[in-house]
């Protein structure tokens, strides 16, 4: 059924909004209601007049102009609350959100590290030792 193509529609991931117009010969108000309870934007019934047709038309692009707009002032939001907009730089937000991360992902390093330190400093040692000359008696 149609209502099935705008469920799978409204399921998927598009980059920006999709405006469903259904255009369809079913007029009884339990499709009507169907319709819309699927996801679609405007229900035409077919046969309904040009004009009709195209007011439904410029409201779906009214509609996506926005919600463009309003994506993009989410993502600048989204910047701004972790950037100074001045200098760009990281702000008090950025660093609340992301150092604890950096905290966990530092102390599992660490222990590598010193692992890894505590190995390179006993080879560094015997190295050491033989390249020293040996005191003469």
């Amino acid at each position: 059924m149609v209502w099935g193509l705008c469920r799978h529609v409204r399921r998927r991931d598009h980059e920006g909004y999709v405006y469903v117009v259904m255009l369809t010969v079913r007029d009884s108000e339990h499709d009507v209601l169907a319709g819309l309870a699927a996801g679609a934007d405007a229900y035409v019934v077919k046969g309904a007049p040009t004009a009709a047709i195209l007011a439904q038309l410029d409201v779906g692009r009214r509609i996506t102009l926005l919600k463009q707009s309003l994506r993009a002032v989410n993502r600048d939001s989204r910047s701004l609350s972790h950037t100074d907009p001045v200098t760009g730089a990281h702000n008090f937000g950025y660093l609340t959100q992301h150092l604890p991360r950096e905290l966990a992902r530092s102390q599992r390093y660490a222990t590598r590290s010193r692992s890894s330190n505590a190995t390179s400093t006993e080879s560094n040692e015997c190295a050491g030792s033989l390249a020293r000359p040996r005191p003469m008696n």
